[in-house]
């Protein structure tokens, strides 16, 4: 009996110590916490009630969308167009955690009901989305399931609310293997269509496809086209920018595609309105030993310059800029975004990432041959000397810094004057004599200073 309680403890002990290792933090939570979603208040409180009434035979975990804006443990959207938001929300039987259902509730006018409950095609919920895929106003609704949290066995379905004005019941009219999806309206005709991109294995070779859906005026779904892109591992994000009748820009799908552990690039794909199909310009160029639009694995395209259109980021060697890790000195490459044209890539910006705190600094041309940076990751600064004509170091001109809030509020602060806040983070800049001699100006920095997030 002794030794069954030694092994039993050992056994424990192994556990704790495997999840420590894993940087998994241990809390005790009840079986009701664990279960039940944040409860809801105010004209919102009859939801979890109906809820609850309609599931009150089962067991319920509820399940939350992994990706997307909808997030929340109960998704409100008026997806019938009738004036009143639908409640939608996820959950499993732990009878059966294989499978996930989502359940839908309407008002009556009176109290919330449930009108649908459907067997979903995962055991978890990667994303939920809306689209209006015929023009009618009313939204069809995009759900994406995958399997115990898998990446390579999502599937998509769309549902669309039933003609019974009288119900809020939903039919399903597709199903779709995909690896990441967006609504759009690609084509600019009032009718969003749904990209997909899939990634799928065959003979050890990856290969990439992207599938244009849309629906005709009868609700069948079908493929407008598809078209090959660069083999890739995964797709680290999938955006669109919007058509500008001004510069005559199409609407456009950016894809950033990795393509092994250290590079990624972007694939722009966008409709051909007089060819009515597809084009993916960078393709070619992006399965070449050395893409215009490849980087690290770990950026993204965004609006880098507020401008309102997508910019890719690209990297470049740069001389003058080291990241400090101890006594260690490894290259800060300089970051050029590009633009896209419509018809080919141009830079537009420059800067230096600071990925460690979240931030970017933009840098000239002219800049780059005057400035020596040194970014000490322990010290938490980014420091800007003169390069003399020799190419050594001259003076400091001015310092970039980050500091936890609380450190910043009650810390002390020298000269270091306050730039920007995001979450828990205080960013500060501090510019010498030399630095002002030289012409760096408080406002200087603050428009060439961004929090990427």
């Amino acid at each position: 009996m002794a030794a069954v309680r030694r092994k039993s403890i050992l056994l424990l002990f192994a556990v704790l110590l495997v999840m420590g290792l894993c940087s998994c933090s241990v809390k005790i939570t009840t079986v009701d916490e664990l279960m039940r979603p944040p409860r809801l208040s105010g004209e919102n409180e009859g939801i979890e009630e109906a809820f609850e009434r309609a599931t009150e035979n089962k067991s319920v975990q509820v399940k939350t969308p992994m990706a997307g804006a909808y997030r929340s443990a109960y998704v409100l959207y008026d997806y019938d167009a009738d004036g009143t938001q639908e409640a939608i929300t996820f959950y499993s039987d732990t009878a059966d955690e294989t499978t996930a259902y989502m359940h839908v509730l309407d008002f009556n006018g009176t109290r919330w009901e449930s009108v649908a409950d459907i067997k979903g095609k995962g055991s978890e919920v990667y994303q939920i989305d809306f689209c209006d895929m015929n023009g009618d106003g009313r939204s069809e609704i995009v759900v994406c399931w995958s399997l115990f949290e898998s990446t390579g066995g999502r599937v998509l379905t769309v549902y669309a609310p039933r003609d019974d004005e009288t119900s809020a019941g939903l039919r399903e009219l597709s199903r779709e293997p995909f690896t990441q999806m967006l609504p759009v309206d690609i084509n600019t005709d009032g009718r969003d269509e749904i990209f997909l991109m899939l990634i799928t294995t065959e003979f050890g070779a990856n290969r990439t496809v992207g599938k244009l859906l849309a629906m005709d005026d009868d609700f069948g779904i079908y493929a407008m086209d598809s078209l090959e892109l660069v083999p890739a591992l995964s797709v680290l994000s999938l955006q669109a920018s919007k058509a500008d009748t001004q510069s005559g820009a199409t609407a456009a799908l950016y894809a950033d595609c990795v393509l092994n552990e250290n590079m990624a690039v972007t694939e722009i794909v966008y409709w051909d309105s007089a060819m009515h199909r597809l084009r993916a310009p960078l393709t070619e160029d992006n399965r070449s030993a050395a893409p215009q639009t490849a980087r690290s694995a770990t950026l993204s395209c965004m609006d880098f310059d507020a401008d309102g259109a997508l910019e890719i980021p690209t990297q470049q060697f740069f001389s003058n800029a080291v990241t400090a890790v101890g006594d260690e000195r490894q290259p800060l490459p300089l970051t050029v975004w590009l633009g896209f044209d419509g018809n080919a890539l141009h830079p537009k910006t420059s800067a230096l990432m600071l990925s460690a705190w979240s931030c970017s600094f933009r840098i000239t041309d002219q800049e780059l041959k005057s400035f020596l940076v040194v970014n000490d990751l322990a010290a938490q600064t980014c420091s800007f000397y003169r390069q003399l004509s020799d190419g050594s170091r001259g003076e400091l001109l001015f310092v970039l810094s980050v500091a936890a809030t609380a450190q910043w509020e009650h810390g002390d602060r020298g000269d270091r004057v306050f730039l920007a806040e995001s979450g828990r983070r205080i960013y500060a800049y501090e510019i010498t004599q030399a630095g002002e001699a030289f012409g760096v100006t408080p406002s200087g920095l603050q428009e060439r200073f961004a929090v990427t997030r």
